[in-house]
């Protein structure tokens, strides 16, 4: 194999038209692997956005978990408040009850911006991966071509010596 490349070689380079050629497939193998290396650099850059967006929506999530806590906080400090105004134990009766469910229905909507949290974090991890992957798919795609174009050439040259 290595004497076919070598007598190849002499010809390309005995050969004007075939140094041309040579020369331009070289030219296009660079090509090819620049172009599938700015495709890698793209999709890692979506990657690092979803990664990015995954994060913003999670903090948000979170926000919004910690607004509701802070929301029944403030609910329970005015039913006892009013409670107490008019004279009525707050720890029993109304009072109580109006003050369990407000803290139940808070527990159960912050409990669920967690886990919307939790997932949006999840799925946006796993399109970022996708991303990642889909360039390094890209990048040696790019590399196969070039190799092949450049292997094509080659071969045409020799064949038409």
């Amino acid at each position: 194999m290595w004497q076919l490349l070598a007598s190849a070689g002499k010809w390309i380079l005995a050969n004007k038209a075939a140094t041309a050629m040579t020369a331009l497939s070289l030219y296009q193998v660079q090509q090819t692997r620049e172009a599938g290396k700015l495709q890698q650099e793209q999709y890692d850059q979506a990657a690092a956005d979803a990664k990015l967006q995954g994060r913003s929506a999670a903090i948000a999530y979170r926000q919004q978990g910690a607004e509701i806590l802070r929301d029944v906080a403030q609910t329970m400090a005015t039913i006892n408040a009013n409670a107490a105004a008019n004279g009525i134990e707050v720890s029993s009766g109304n009072p109580a009850l109006l003050g369990e469910y407000a803290m139940a229905e808070a527990v159960s909507a912050s409990y669920q911006s967690k886990k919307n949290a939790d997932l949006v974090s999840a799925g946006l991890d796993a399109q970022s991966a996708a991303y990642a992957e889909a360039g390094r798919i890209a990048r040696k795609t790019a590399d196969t071509q070039a190799i092949i174009n450049l292997g094509q050439t080659v071969l045409k040259l020799y064949e038409n010596r």
